[in-house]
């Protein structure tokens, strides 16, 4: 009988860190974190344990301003081919909120504060070289503890939720040496998420709500990394989902990437692909993953609309005989090709009893 629990993740970016090695040793023997720090319980800490000093520990930890914005650079490299919600725009003003903005309130300066820190632990993970492992891991936890200062529980953040999406990115890139339960961790940070999501009507429109044009896109593409995340950790550990989509009405993110083909037809960039994927993996999700399982002729049927995905032209990977010249575009493809091919693979070995069946 196949054991749904001992199925791994197979995210893409979990493949972009299989190769990497990390330090032998505990993490907690090479931590340069204080001990009161590293004990801050995380989502919901007790005010009398946030004591100043704990809150000047955690600054005193950020790096240089130069050496900050020169990782959040490489972060937005990296998001340039995963999904994300964090623009350009925004996370220069989460510098500036942290580092500059002496005014700020203190409560959102304090979720900007655990974004900004999860971004330079991605960032050190990523495409660190020395001790990259440990002081990943140092962010990571100081972008937990940072949240406490205003937990996420009572004051619940656009910026909040999104942090915690990305801590839990973190989580699955973890996984391969730092810390081997990450991303049965991840799956379990994506559900807090989605459910302080839900408290702050992210999953609607923000139309609704009479905001401003500016945040409602923000928060689309805040709910949208969110959902991608979710389905993408439940369809990969067969678990099920924290939402669906019968309870979603806010719109896709803008498609910054729409291109015109050849023959004068729009097609649909890359970020808009992949949700539109995911959409359709949620509702793989919601037929083939439930207590009771569908007809066999059912899974064929799922087999076939994932396969029969469309691909824009311009995102199909085909090898020319020469080294592309534009490699973002290249891993951009490969990407495409490796979601279609987890997706199909994926589906059948959750339901692989049905070749008993055939």
């Amino acid at each position: 009988m196949y054991d749904r629990t001992k199925t791994s993740f197979g995210r893409v970016q979990f493949l972009f860190r299989a190769v990497r090695q990390g330090p032998e040793a505990s993490y907690f023997q090479h931590t340069r974190l204080s001990e009161r720090i590293l004990l801050v319980p995380f989502p919901e800490a007790s005010p009398e344990l946030i004591a100043p000093e704990i809150r000047q520990m955690v600054y005193g930890h950020l790096p240089p301003f130069e050496d900050a914005r020169g990782a959040c650079e490489l972060f937005l490299n990296y998001s340039s081919y995963m999904t994300s919600s964090l623009t350009r725009e925004e996370l220069l003003h989460v510098l500036e909120t942290v580092y500059h903005d002496k005014s700020a309130d203190p409560e959102p300066a304090a979720h900007h504060l655990g974004l900004l820190f999860i971004v330079l632990a991605l960032s050190r993970l990523l495409y660190g070289e020395d001790n990259y492992t440990v002081d990943s891991q140092d962010y990571f936890v100081l972008s937990r503890v940072a949240l406490t200062f205003d937990s996420p529980v009572t004051t619940t953040t656009v910026t909040a939720v999104q942090t915690i999406v990305y801590m839990a990115e973190y989580l699955v890139l973890s996984d391969v040496h730092i810390d081997p339960t990450g991303c049965a961790r991840a799956w379990m940070y994506i559900g807090m998420a989605m459910k302080l999501a839900h408290s702050i009507g992210l999953h609607l429109g923000g139309a609704r709500f009479r905001l401003k044009q500016d945040e409602i896109k923000r928060r689309d593409r805040v709910f949208w990394h969110l959902f991608s995340s979710d389905v993408w950790a439940s369809f990969t550990s067969g678990r099920p989902p924290s939402t669906s989509l019968s309870f979603v009405d806010c719109d896709l993110p803008d498609d910054d990437e729409e291109q015109i083909s050849n023959d004068s037809e729009k097609t649909m960039g890359y970020q808009r692909w992949n949700y539109e994927f995911i959409k359709l993996l949620s509702q793989v999700m919601a037929t083939a993953f439930t207590s009771r399982p569908p007809p066999y002729a059912a899974i064929l049927d799922l087999d076939r609309k994932l396969r029969d995905f469309a691909v824009p032209a311009h995102l199909r990977l085909q090898w020319t005989g020469q080294e592309p010249s534009d490699s973002l575009l290249w891993i951009k493809r490969w990407v495409v090709l490796s979601n279609k091919e987890w997706g199909e693979q994926l589906l059948l070995n959750h339901r692989r009893g049905y070749w008993n069946l055939v």
